[in-house]
């Protein structure tokens, strides 16, 4: 049986989240240093006698709520650290042997919609999903402005022991 039912798969909204991602040059801080040979065997050491360490922490630990400019009630803005860089292999990502970290930034309420449709009758088949990602030009800005402000944070003068230094060697599917 079928029914026409209008709007069902529309107004799909999802966060584009950009990355963007930095070498460290000051060892032992990122999970790049920690997770791989002996270090990696330290950590699952501490994680199965006391829960702690860098297999007991969330994938991205440092989080911050930003307002993209001055008189917004609340934060619009969302900024993520994930202490670590992966890079592509053929079985997935795997952990880089570069010491660095991926901070993500995006606009936490995106206005942009898209759609899911179905394709096919037979439910095995994929449907159609059209984010329309940063079509709303206010989520284009807000998204470019999020970018902004992580790189003035990663630049800042209080970063300077820690070494860091964007890299340029990102691919299309470090986005989402």
């Amino acid at each position: 049986m079928r029914h026409a039912l209008p709007g069902v798969g529309e107004n799909l909204r999802d966060h584009y989240v950009p990355r963007t991602r930095w070498l460290v040059g000051k060892k032992g801080i990122t999970f790049n240093d920690r997770g791989r040979g002996l270090p990696l065997a330290r950590e699952a050491l501490r994680y199965a006698l006391f829960r702690q360490g860098m297999l007991a922490m969330t994938g991205a630990p440092i989080r911050a709520f930003v307002r993209s400019r001055e008189g917004l009630e609340a934060p619009d803005l969302m900024l993520g650290w994930i202490p670590m860089l992966t890079e592509p292999s053929p079985r997935g990502p795997k952990i880089s042997r570069q010491s660095g970290l991926t901070l993500y930034a995006h606009a936490m309420r995106p206005e942009s919609k898209g759609h899911v449709h179905i394709t096919a009758a037979d439910p095995r088949r994929p449907p159609a999903i059209n984010f329309n990602f940063l079509s709303s030009p206010p989520d284009a800005e807000l998204t470019a402005r999020a970018v902004r402000i992580a790189r003035a944070i990663m630049t800042a003068p209080a970063m300077t022991p820690f070494q860091v230094s964007e890299s340029r060697t990102g691919r299309r599917s470090d986005h989402r």
